[in-house]
C-alpha cells in the first residue's frame, strides 16, 4: 500500500526510513554543536566535525543502529515479549509498545544514537580485541591533533 504525495507514490517503509535517519542526523547536528561549543573549541565550525568524523557515524548507523530500527519496525511488541519474560505484570509490559510512526522512528533514530553513544563511552576504556578501530573510544569533542590530551585528562581528574 503506497500513498500519494504530488505525483509520487512512496511506500511508508520509506518514509519511515527516512525519519530514522533524520533522527540520526540531528544526533550527529547535537555533537557537532557541542564540539564547536566546547572550552577547546578546536573544531572552527561543524561542517570540519562533520569532515572528521562521518565514517564513523556511518559505520555506527549502518551495522548498529539500522539492524536495531528493522528489528523495532517489524517486530515493535519485542519488549514487551522481553519484559513478559522477565516475569513483569501484563498491565505494565503492555505499555511498553511504541507503534513506528514518522515521529517516532525519528526519535528512535535519536535515541538509539545516543544509546550507541552511551555503549562506546562504556568500553573505551577496555575495548575488545574483535572491536574495529574505527569504533574505539568515543568521538571526542575536541580535534585531538590541535589538544594536548594530557592536559585535558588531567583538567578532567581534578573537576
Amino acid at each position: 500500500m503506497d500513498i500519494k504525495v504530488g505525483s509520487w507514490w512512496l511506500n511508508p517503509s520509506f518514509l519511515l526510513f527516512c525519519m530514522f535517519y533524520l533522527g540520526v542526523f540531528l544526533r550527529f547536528f547535537v555533537r557537532s554543536i557541542k564540539a564547536v561549543r566546547s572550552p577547546l573549541r578546536t573544531y572552527p565550525s561543524r561542517f570540519s566535525f562533520f569532515k572528521t568524523n562521518w565514517d564513523v557515524f556511518l559505520v555506527r548507523t549502518v551495522l548498529f543502529n539500522t539492524p536495531l530500527f528493522v528489528l523495532w519496525l517489524y517486530h515493535p511488541d519485542l519488549a514487551v515479549k522481553l519484559l513478559l519474560w522477565m516475569h513483569v505484570p501484563e498491565g505494565i509490559a503492555t505499555w511498553v509498545i511504541i507503534p513506528p510512526t514518522l515521529l517516532s522512528a525519528g526519535g528512535f533514530g535519536s535515541v538509539v544514537d545516543l544509546a550507541i553513544d552511551q555503549v562506546q563511552v562504556r568500553i573505551a576504556n577496555n575495548p575488545p580485541s574483535w572491536l574495529p578501530d574505527t569504533l574505539k573510544g568515543e568521538i571526542p569533542s575536541y580535534d585531538a591533533s590541535a589538544v594536548d590530551v594530557s592536559k585535558v585528562a588531567d583538567k578532567r581528574s581534578t573537576t
